[in-house]
């Protein structure tokens, strides 16, 4: 799986859509989508867009990759990936990943 077209069908499903749920709890994220750069809003920022880096994106995707699975639990904790909720909601979204709600965990299908 190539990063940079993963990246590009991310941008393109987030463009579809105004907000995303995350997946264990719920929680509204509104999206804005601004030079290939996502942006978020959630209750809790005020509903002040912040942007995702990239880099957490690409973290992520590295290690749903190497490990074909991984948890909301290592993205936040171990990899150190804020709004991970937000980036496994948002990876749900794409045919080739699925979230897993017993294990709270996004897989490569």
């Amino acid at each position: 799986m190539n990063y940079e077209k993963f990246y590009k069908e991310l941008i393109s499903v987030l463009k579809k859509t105004k907000t995303i749920k995350t997946c264990s709890k719920g929680k509204i994220n509104r999206i804005k989508i601004i030079d290939s750069k996502i942006y978020v809003a959630t209750l809790h920022s005020h509903w002040q867009y912040k942007e995702i880096p990239e880099e957490f994106i690409k973290k992520a995707f590295n290690a749903v990759v190497k490990q074909k699975e991984v948890t909301q639990y290592r993205l936040s904790k171990e990899l150190n990936i804020k709004r991970s909720a937000f980036i496994m909601a948002a990876f749900n979204l794409l045919t080739s990943i699925k979230y897993d709600c017993q294990n709270n965990s996004i897989k490569i299908i």
